[in-house]
C-alpha cells in the first residue's frame, strides 16, 4: 500500500492544519492502494518489476534509486494478503503497506497578534527571541534549508528571493540538464507527477516555508526566522492533505542527492506524519543522517503522549531526527500537541502562527506542522552563525540553548522550549567578529570586474583586528582585498573574471583570523557566490511611465506595452510596479514576452491593503526571446475598486547579438460598408520582408449591434486571431478597439496579404467600418 504521508501543521497521520478563518474539517484518509517491497538485491527487483509477480498486483517503478525498493499498486488483492504473500518469498527481505500519512488539524484564533511567536508585543517572554537573535545573524543565501512538503508557491512576494535555484538547470529548455530523474527542477520537484514544478497543491507548504525563510526586512507581509536563505522544496501532499510514503522517501532522496551534489543543505523540514512504522521509511531516515543532515518532524496533533503512543517518523530512534511539540502565547503546550520526555525533544511556537499562503495572501495557522519549520529555521540560521558545526554539534547547541519552562516540566525534556538568540549563542558565544558585505552574490560577465564593499563586524564587545584572506575558486576568477581590518572597519572587494572563465556559478571564501591572538584566534568565514555570466551581458533598462486606468472587472485587463529594440540573449529579468488601487487584493498581474509566454508577479491576494509598488525578480527567462513588444497585463478581477498603472519599469539582463532594429509598419483602410448578412474581407498588403515581433490593431465600427458580428484578423501565413466575437449588450452599437495588442503572430513570415474579415448575420441595416490600422513590428531578416 503507499503509505500516505500528509502535512502537519502538525505531524504524520493527521497532519493537516487549520487557517486563521477557521479549522479545516478532518478528512477521512484514503485507503491503501500499493504494498512496497524492499529485496535483497537489485537484481532481483529487476528481474520482478517487468512484470507483475502474481495476480492482484501491478507492477510499478522502483522507490529507491537501487532499485532494492518497489511499490506494487493493487489491483484487487488486500493489503494483508498483498503483504503476506511477499513476506513468504526468500528474495524478500521485507514487505509493508504503502500506508497515507497525512497533516494534523487544529482550530486557530484570529484575535491574536501576527507574529508574537517572533515578537511578542505584550513583552511576556514567551517568543523565540528573534529580534535579539537578529542582531547577530539574519541568514546567508549559500545555506540550504530543505521542505517536504505540499509544494511552494515559488511566485510569492515574501519568499520568491529566498528560494533556492537549481544551478545546474537552464529554464524552459525541456531537458534534465543536471541528470537527476528531473525536468527544468529550477525549485525542486513534484515526485507525485515527477515533474520539477513544486507548486504548492494544499496551501501548508507555501505557510511552513514562510515561517522558515520569508524574506525579511523587505517592507512585504511577514518575516521568516531567516531573513535571508535558500529553500528547496519537495511536493508529494495533495490538495487534500495526504500523501504517501513511497512518494516522502523518493523525496528524502532527493535531498540526499542534492547534499552529494556539494549543496550546503543543513536541515530537513517535515511537517507531516502517519501512522504505523515502517522498515522503508527508516532507512531512508538513516540515509540522510549517513549524508549529514537533520531531519525535523513535526510531533503531532493528537494531543496524546508519543512515548506510549507510536507517531512515525518523529519516533523512530535516530540521532538525525529533532521532534517538535508545539507551544502557545501563553508559553504553555498547545492543546493539540503532542509530548513525550523520550520521543520528543523540544518545543517552539506552533498555535496561531501567521505566515504566507498562496496568491500572496497571509494567514494564520496552528499545529506542530508550525512549530517544526521554527526549528529547522533556526538550524540555518545556526548553519550560517557557525559553518564549522555538523549535524549533530548543530542538534546539541540547539538543545543547549533552550529555555527552560516549567509549565513543560514533565511533557518534554527539561522543558525545552526554542530561544532563538541562545541558539546562536551557543553555537559560537566567543566575543569575535563577522564579515559583512554588501551582498553576498556578485554577478560579472567574462573579461570584467566589480567591486563591493565588506564590513568587519564585531561581536559581543569585540575590539581586535583581523587578517583576512580568500581561498580562490577555480582559475578564472579573481579576489582583491584589504590585508586586515579593524572591528567595525569597512575595505573594497574586487572581483575579476577573465575572458576564457566558462559561463557559471563559483564560490569565494572569505576568511577572517583575528590577529596577534596567539595558538586559539577568533576565526570567521563569509562565503560569496560568483555568478560568471557570457561577455557583454549587460542591463537593459526600459519604462512605460503613462498612467493609465485599469479596467475594472474586465477579463482581459489592462496591456501595457513596452516596446524593447534589442535582440538579447536573455539571462534574468526584474520588474518593478507602482499601482494604485483601493484594495490591491482584486489585483492580478503578468508579464507577457513578445512570444506570448506569460509570467504570473501577482496571483490575487494581500487582504484589504492598498496599491502595489514592489519589484520582482524574474531568474528563469534563460531561451526567452526579448526582440519585440513586451507587456504588462494587469487585471482587476473584481468590480467597485478602480486602479491606475502608474508607472512600470523593466530590466533585461542580457548578451546582446547580432540583429537589425526593429522598424515600426502601419497598414491601414478607409471607411468600409458593411452589408447585413454577408462575410466582409479587407485585404492589406504588406511587403517588407522580416519576422512579426509584434502587433497592434486599431478598428472602429459604428451603426450595427455588436452582438451580431464578428471580426477575425488573418496573417500572411493563415493564422486566424478574434477580435471580437458577436459579444456585447443590447445598447451596445459602436465597437472601438485602441491598440488592441496580439502577441499570436510572433515570428511569423510580415510579408503577404493581412486580412481583417466582418462577420455579419444581420439585423441593422446600416454598418460601417470607419478606420483599420494595424500596425506591425518587424525584425528584418
Amino acid at each position: 500500500m503507499r503509505k500516505y504521508l500528509c502535512s502537519a501543521g502538525v505531524a504524520l497521520f493527521p497532519c493537516l492544519l487549520s487557517l486563521s478563518s477557521g479549522a479545516w474539517a478532518a478528512s477521512e484518509a484514503p485507503p491503501v492502494k500499493a504494498v512496497l517491497v524492499k529485496y535483497k538485491s537489485e537484481a532481483l527487483a529487476r528481474g520482478f518489476t517487468r512484470a507483475a509477480p502474481l495476480a492482484g498486483v501491478r507492477a510499478a517503478d522502483p522507490v529507491t534509486r537501487d532499485g532494492a525498493l518497489v511499490r506494487y499498486d493493487l489491483n484487487g488483492m488486500t493489503p494483508e494478503a498483498a503483504v503476506a504473500h511477499f513476506a513468504a518469498d526468500p528474495a524478500v527481505a521485507y514487505a509493508e503497506p504503502d500506508y497515507p500519512l497525512r497533516m494534523d488539524a487544529s482550530p486557530n484564533d484570529p484575535d491574536l497578534e501576527k507574529q508574537w511567536a517572533l515578537f511578542n508585543v505584550d513583552d511576556r517572554g514567551n517568543d523565540v527571541r528573534a529580534l535579539d537573535a537578529w542582531n547577530l545573524q539574519t541568514g546567508d543565501s549559500h545555506v540550504l534549508l530543505g521542505m517536504i512538503d505540499s509544494g511552494v508557491d515559488y511566485r510569492h512576494e515574501d519568499l520568491q528571493d529566498n528560494l533556492w535555484i537549481n544551478p545546474r538547470e537552464i529554464p524552459n529548455n525541456g531537458r534534465d540538464d543536471d541528470g537527476n530523474g528531473y525536468v527544468d527542477d529550477i525549485y525542486g520537484v513534484n515526485v507525485v507527477n515527477r515533474s520539477g514544478d513544486p507548486m504548492d497543491a494544499n496551501k501548508h507548504g507555501t505557510h511552513v516555508a514562510g515561517i522558515m525563510a520569508a524574506v525579511g526586512n523587505n517592507g512585504l507581509g511577514g518575516v521568516g526566522v531567516n531573513w535571508r536563505g535558500s529553500l528547496v522544496t519537495c511536493a508529494f501532499i495533495d490538495e487534500d492533505g495526504f500523501g504517501y510514503t513511497s512518494d516522502a522517501i523518493a523525496c528524502m532522496d532527493y535531498m540526499v542527492d542534492l547534499k552529494g551534489r556539494g549543496e550546503a543543505l543543513a536541515a530537513i523540514n517535515n511537517s507531516w506524519g502517519g501512522g504505523a512504522p515502517g522498515q522503508a521509511m527508516e532507512e531512508a531516515v538513516r540515509r540522510v543522517e549517513a549524508a549529514g543532515v537533520l531531519m525535523v518532524f513535526s510531533a503531532g496533533n493528537d494531543g496524546r503522549n508519543n512515548d506510549h503512543y507510536g507517531h512515525f517518523p518523529s519516533n523512530y530512534d535516530n540521532p538525525a531526527i529533532v521532534a517538535v511539540a508545539s507551544t502557545d502565547r501563553e508559553g504553555e503546550l498547545s492543546g493539540f500537541s503532542n509530548y513525550g520526555l523520550e520521543k520528543v525533544h523540544i518545543a517552539a511556537p506552533g498555535s496561531d502562527i501567521y505566515s504566507t499562503l498562496p496568491n500572496h495572501a497571509y494567514g494564520s495557522l496552528s499545529g506542530t506542522s508550525m512549530a517544526a519549520p521554527m526549528i529547522t529555521g533556526t538550524l540555518g540560521l545556526m548553519a550560517a552563525h557557525n559553518p564549522e558545526l555538523d549535524a549533530q554539534a548543530l542538534k546539541q547547541a540547539l538543545l543547549d540553548g533552550a529555555d527552560r519552562i516549567a509549565a513543560l516540566q514533565g511533557k518534554i525534556p527539561d522543558g525545552r522550549r526554542l530561544n532563538l538568540e541562545k541558539a546562536l549563542l551557543a553555537a559560537d558565544d566567543r566575543p569575535g567578529f563577522r564579515i559583512a558585505p554588501e551582498t553576498d552574490v556578485v554577478d560579472i560577465p567574462q573579461g570584467e570586474m566589480r567591486s563591493l564593499t565588506a564590513r568587519l563586524q564585531p561581536l559581543f564587545d569585540w575590539r581586535g583586528m583581523a587578517d583576512l584572506s580568500v581561498s580562490q575558486p577555480q582559475a578564472g576568477v579573481y579576489v582583491q582585498l584589504p590585508r586586515a581590518l579593524q572591528a567595525n572597519e569597512s575595505g573594497d572587494l574586487t572581483f575579476s573574471v577573465g575572458a576564457e572563465t566558462p559561463v557559471g556559478r563559483y564560490f569565494v571564501e572569505l576568511k577572517g583570523v583575528e590577529s596577534d591572538k596567539g595558538s586559539q584566534p577568533f576565526k570567521s568565514a563569509k562565503r560569496i557566490t560568483v555568478n560568471v555570466l557570457p561577455q557583454g551581458t549587460r542591463d537593459f533598462d526600459y519604462a512605460n511611465g503613462e498612467a493609465t486606468p485599469i479596467p475594472d472587472h474586465h477579463s482581459r485587463g489592462l496591456w501595457s506595452p513596452m516596446l524593447v529594440n534589442e535582440n538579447l540573449n536573455l539571462w534574468d529579468a526584474a520588474v518593478s510596479l507602482d499601482i494604485s488601487h483601493p484594495w490591491r487584493g482584486d489585483l492580478q498581474v503578468n508579464l507577457l514576452s513578445p512570444d506570448g509566454q506569460s509570467f504570473r508577479l501577482r496571483e490575487r491576494g494581500g487582504l484589504t491593503e492598498d496599491d502595489l509598488v514592489r519589484s520582482y525578480r524574474l531568474p528563469q527567462m534563460r531561451n526567452i526571446p526579448s526582440q519585440g513588444l513586451w507587456f504588462l497585463q494587469v487585471i482587476d478581477a473584481s468590480p467597485f475598486q478602480e486602479g491606475v498603472l502608474n508607472h512600470w519599469e523593466m530590466r533585461l539582463r542580457g548578451q546582446p547579438q547580432d540583429g537589425a532594429q526593429l522598424h515600426e509598419l502601419t497598414l491601414s483602410t478607409g471607411d468600409v460598408t458593411l452589408p447585413k448578412g454577408e462575410i466582409t474581407e479587407i485585404t492589406l498588403p504588406q511587403h517588407a520582408v522580416g519576422k512579426i515581433k509584434g502587433v497592434a490593431v486599431d478598428l472602429a465600427i459604428s451603426g450595427a449591434w455588436l452582438g451580431e458580428y464578428t471580426v477575425t484578423l488573418t496573417s500572411p501565413a493563415g493564422t486566424e486571431y478574434v477580435l471580437h466575437d458577436k459579444n456585447g449588450s443590447f445598447n451596445d452599437y459602436d465597437l472601438q478597439l485602441a491598440d488592441h495588442f496580439i502577441t499570436d503572430f510572433h515570428d511569423e513570415n510580415a510579408a503577404g496579404a493581412w486580412k481583417i474579415q466582418v462577420a455579419r448575420i444581420g439585423l441593422d441595416d446600416k454598418a460601417l467600418l470607419r478606420h483599420g490600422a494595424i500596425k506591425l513590428y518587424i525584425a528584418p531578416d
